[in-house]
Parts: C-alpha cells; sequence; structure tokens
C-alpha cells in the first residue's frame, strides 16, 4: 500500500511512499538461535510476518525505492528457538518497471471525420 504524489513541473515523474505487508520464509540455522538448536536438524524452514516501509521514485515507469523493515517469527517459535534476528531492521533496495499503469495516452482526433 502506498500514497503516490506528482512533481510539480513533471508529468512523467512521481514519488509514492509505500509499506509492505508479507508472510515470508525464514531459514533457521543453528547459528542464528539462542537455544533448541538441536531441533534444527529436521526443519529450519519457518514463517515469518515481514513489514517494511520507504519512498520510491517513478519516472516514465521506471522505479527505485529503499525501504526498511524488520522480520518477525511466530511467538511460539520464537520463545522455542529464540531467533537473534527477531525485529531488527534490515535496509532493501528495490527496482522496477510498471507495466500497468494510469497514465492515459494523449487521444488526437481529426476534426474532419464525422459520422
Amino acid at each position: 500500500m502506498g500514497i503516490k504524489f506528482g512533481v510539480a513541473g513533471h508529468r512523467t515523474a512521481s514519488y509514492s511512499l509505500i509499506t509492505g505487508y508479507s508472510i515470508s520464509n525464514v531459514i533457521l540455522e543453528k547459528y542464528s538461535v539462542r537455544r533448541n538448536d538441536v531441533d534444527l536438524t529436521e526443519i529450519n524452514n519457518y514463517t515469518a510476518f515481514s513489514l517494511s516501509i520507504g519512498p520510491m521514485i517513478e519516472h516514465n515507469r521506471v522505479q527505485a525505492g529503499i525501504f526498511l523493515g524488520f522480520d518477525i517469527l511466530s511467538r511460539l517459535n520464537q520463545s522455542h528457538f529464540g531467533w537473534f534476528h527477531q525485529g531488527k531492521p534490515w535496509l532493501s533496495v528495490g527496482f522496477g518497471y510498471s507495466i500497468f499503469s494510469n497514465q492515459e495516452e494523449n487521444k488526437v482526433t481529426n476534426p474532419t471525420n464525422k459520422l
């Protein structure tokens, strides 16, 4: 989700404040937990909830942004393993291209065509 703002004097440029909410997969390894690391020999992929926020710039459908976020392991898994990275911030850089756009093309009509 986000809020998009136009740039004065530039029809093809805008900036946005973007928030992200996602379910992600976290790989727990023996060196990244405080306790019960022997339980990681069978399964070490766990579900986490990720939150992020940051600015994004778009110019002629090309996008670039920088985002700050953090991951949260479920309460049950966190209490069992004591994951070191629980809630610690991370930084991400993203680039993209908008294939869907709400920018309308300029339509030229020919006044001599009359039906």
